[in-house]
């Protein structure tokens, strides 16, 4: 009986060493706690302001907690931007899902669906802009000009959120897609 139980011990401590959270030699610091996989979730939960504040004044910033078994990466607001730049670490995705747990409401997962590279987007869109602003003038000036018009009397948009979407719609649709040659747009 005296054999099962320590076996059993032995286990349990070979099951928490490995599924305690390792961290790569560029991590910040992990702050030590006292009770495996729960961490530092009592302290962050019931008393954060004082236990971050704590943590801030004896391991600096930034530092690694762990809440609920996760690793959570505590970033103060001056090194925000600087995390944020680098996006080939910085997942926005990741973060709207921890803001927004639209996969715990619904029955499918949205962000499965949505693939978003940033730096795709930065080179094919933002680093050619310099090529489509004539197109896009152009553009603008046509749309305003189909659904505002000359205006030489006063009038009146009914809606300014359905005509800046039509212009917004057009030109990006023109620089995605291509030129658009026929427009049916009532």
């Amino acid at each position: 009986m005296f054999a099962l139980l320590l076996s059993f011990i032995f286990l349990l401590i070979v099951f928490i060493y490995i599924k305690s959270p390792r961290l790569s030699e560029n991590e910040p610091p992990l702050i030590p706690y006292t009770i495996p996989v729960i961490g530092h979730t009592f302290s962050y939960l019931f008393n954060t302001e004082n236990f971050i504040k704590k943590c801030l004044k004896e391991y600096g910033e930034p530092f690694n907690i762990i809440i609920f078994g996760k690793v959570t990466t505590v970033v103060a607001q001056k090194y925000i931007p600087e995390v944020t730049k680098a996006h080939e670490n910085f997942d926005s995705f990741e973060v709207l899902k921890e803001f927004v747990p639209l996969h715990f409401i619904l029955d499918y997962n949205p962000f499965d669906i949505i693939d978003f590279h940033a730096k795709t987007i930065r080179e094919q869109i933002s680093g050619k802009l310099s090529l489509y602003f004539d197109k896009m003038q152009k553009d603008v000036l046509y749309s305003l000009d189909k659904w505002i018009g000359e205006c030489n009397e006063p009038r009146s948009i009914k809606s300014i959120w359905d005509v800046t979407n039509h212009v917004t719609a057009k030109l990006i649709a023109n620089i995605c897609i291509g030129e658009i040659t026929v427009f049916n747009w009532v």
